[in-house]
């Protein structure tokens, strides 16, 4: 005999959660595509270190230790890229694995490129290194949440700066065409001025998300029985008119089931209001049991529910809705009395309104409710109806 408690994997009854709170990490649609994001990123990010290294090399500008740390790099990328594709579970280690890669190359070329010889340094490795500074910065926020970015950026910051004043000021960094004091000072400016930038771009997105989080969270609500967490009647109209523009566009067969529970009111009075809500959720579960992944339940109002069955003619409509009174009349409930359903089943006409549509659903349930409740009956098409003569009257 089937129980109320089970589920169907394509509709399932479900608690509508409360909004997000500003605490709480943020699960959009948006956040869920970022991984795709960062793959394309260390995949971009590999190409783009192997043709530095090509310029470099065809220009005799590439220097010694970049021989092997470009590899590496780009190795890196590449690596991290497999990772995010086939261990997903992983992402974290690799988001925070590639920042410290990145910073990591570009400190140590610095002081490679100010400490390696004597006298002035490389101007073209120099300016090329500082070119590539922001990356840092960029990478930790694209890659890190922003309180980490921050502490990654501050670091990175304090570790390029720091020590290079420090040397200028001993006189151990040599000037060349250019004196290294102030070329430093405005690029620790530029670079203070980046992280300062990239951080409320960081605040921004996040208050987008969350914007958009819960205007995605209201829009469920607004579309969700809260009792049972079935689409409502709003969110059911909608569908009607979705399904009756496919009928019009591709002559689609479509039917719609009206269920009401027989007796609803005794249930209340001598069970009590929560005995009744019960019986809803209850019913409710036990209506997706029967679904196909294409069928839409919802809630009318009340003690009744519509079930919208797209590419299903009414004897088929038909059939299921007497599996599903079948289905009803043996459950057991909560209160532990039987409940049954009456239901009217009604097939789209072409050139209907949704009103007229449930209409004629309505007068079926009508019927089956005047023959004596825990009944099913249809509504013929108005095509169907003049051909067919008056429906059918238990």
């Amino acid at each position: 005999m089937p129980g109320v408690a089970g589920r169907c994997p394509c509709v399932r009854p479900r608690n509508v959660s409360p909004p997000p709170d500003a605490s709480l990490p943020l699960e959009t649609s948006a956040l869920r595509g970022e991984l795709r994001i960062l793959r394309s990123l260390l995949l971009v990010g590999a190409a783009a270190v192997a043709l530095t290294a090509l310029l470099e090399w065809q220009h005799g500008q590439l220097a010694p230790w970049d021989r092997w740390a470009y590899p590496l790099l780009g190795g890196a990328c590449l690596l991290g890229a497999a990772v995010l594709h086939w261990r997903r579970q992983w992402e974290r280690h690799v988001r925070l694995g590639m920042v410290l890669a990145l910073n990591a190359y570009l400190v140590f070329a610095l002081y490679m490129v100010l400490l390696a010889r004597e006298g002035p340094p490389d101007w073209y490795q120099l300016v090329s290194n500082f070119y590539w500074m922001p990356l840092a910065y960029g990478s930790a926020f694209i890659f890190l949440p922003r309180r980490e970015a921050l502490i990654t950026s501050a670091l990175m910051f304090a570790v390029v700066f720091g020590p290079t004043f420090w040397l200028i000021e001993q006189g151990r960094l040599v000037d060349g065409p250019l004196a290294l004091k102030p070329v430093f000072t405005n690029f620790a400016v530029a670079q203070a001025v980046y992280m300062v930038l990239l951080l409320a771009i960081s605040r921004l997105r996040a208050d987008y998300l969350r914007t958009r989080e819960r205007a995605e969270w209201m829009r469920q609500v607004a579309a969700t029985d809260p009792l049972t967490g079935i689409a409502n009647r709003r969110a059911l109209n909608e569908r009607l008119v979705s399904a009756l523009g496919l009928l019009a566009r591709h002559d689609q067969a479509v039917s719609l089931l009206l269920l009401d529970i027989d007796s609803f009111k005794l249930i209340n009075d001598e069970h009590g209001h929560a005995a009744g809500d019960a019986v809803l959720t209850g019913l409710s579960a036990l209506l997706a049991e029967q679904l196909r992944v294409s069928d839409e339940l919802g809630r009318w109002g009340g003690e009744e529910f519509l079930l919208l069955a797209p590419g299903t003619t009414l004897p088929a409509a038909t059939e299921l809705a007497e599996r599903i009174r079948a289905a009803v009349a043996q459950a057991a409930f909560p209160h532990g009395r039987t409940v049954t359903v009456s239901i009217g089943v009604a097939q789209a006409g072409v050139g209907e309104t949704p009103e007229q549509w449930v209409a004629r659903a309505d007068l079926a349930l009508y019927e089956a409710k005047r023959a004596g409740r825990n009944r099913v009956r249809q509504h013929l098409k108005p095509v169907e109806a003049e051909a067919a003569g008056p429906t059918p009257r238990a």
